[in-house]
């Protein structure tokens, strides 16, 4: 097993959503969104400190509460609409190393991914470690097969839907599509300081359930996952 120590697990939290305004701070199933990945964080063997990165400082106060190592605030210009994730987890890096050396391991966890556990975060992490991989990254299984999508013209024709749906397979025949699902990213350090992401051809893929696989971005997807959460999976 190659040695990766000393993850440090990145949780960003900014302000200003437009289409959920609050969303950090809103109650799923009696706790604020942002605590479901903080406490995934601590209680995930494979994490040895926790930083949050917010605008917020009432999100920052509560990461405090809940003991996270570190809370740093976040300058304006990161704050945007248009910030990079990229630059964000920059401004983190060199803040902790500002204390001491600099982690080997990130782990990005958004808070828009509350049902993401700290089991999915160990699996994913093992993966990392024992593949020798630079960077792992979450995805789930496509809610509905590839070949029943396509694009539309202003006319709205079908036309490009066609010749897929012409194969007449039943959808448990078609070929298994995954997608990105943002739970957990994963990576040397020192790869995603030099790439500025998480993603190259050498990156694996951790398999997470389509349950847990719900990012947050409206109203929508706040009521799926409270939804969710009242299922028994």
């Amino acid at each position: 097993m190659t040695n990766k120590a000393r993850t440090l697990a990145i949780i960003p939290a900014r302000q200003g959503s437009k289409r959920l305004p609050g969303k950090n701070l809103l109650l799923l199933a009696g706790k604020p969104l942002i605590q479901w990945s903080i406490e995934a964080a601590q209680q995930s063997r494979a994490i040895d400190e926790v930083l949050v990165t917010s605008d917020d400082a009432t999100v920052l106060a509560l990461a405090q509460q809940l003991g996270v190592n570190h809370v740093l605030e976040r300058p304006k210009d990161l704050a945007s609409d248009i910030a990079k994730t990229s630059d964000v987890i920059r401004h983190a890096l060199a803040y902790r190393m500002q204390l001491d050396n600099r982690p080997e391991t990130i782990c990005l966890l958004q808070a828009t991914s509350p049902l993401r556990t700290a089991a999915d975060i160990d699996g994913a992490h093992t993966l990392y470690t024992r593949s020798g991989a630079p960077s792992v990254i979450s995805v789930c299984e496509l809610e509905h097969p590839l070949a029943w999508c396509s694009t539309l013209d202003a006319s709205h024709s079908m036309k490009s839907f066609l010749k897929n749906l012409l194969q007449e397979k039943r959808s448990q025949d078609l070929e298994k599509c995954y997608r990105i699902n943002g739970a957990i990213y994963i990576s040397e350090a020192a790869f995603l300081m030099k790439t500025g992401g998480f993603l190259s051809e050498e990156t694996l893929a951790y398999i997470m359930p389509r349950c847990r696989s719900i990012d947050i971005d409206d109203r929508i997807d706040f009521c799926f996952a409270k939804s969710i959460l009242e299922c028994d999976f």
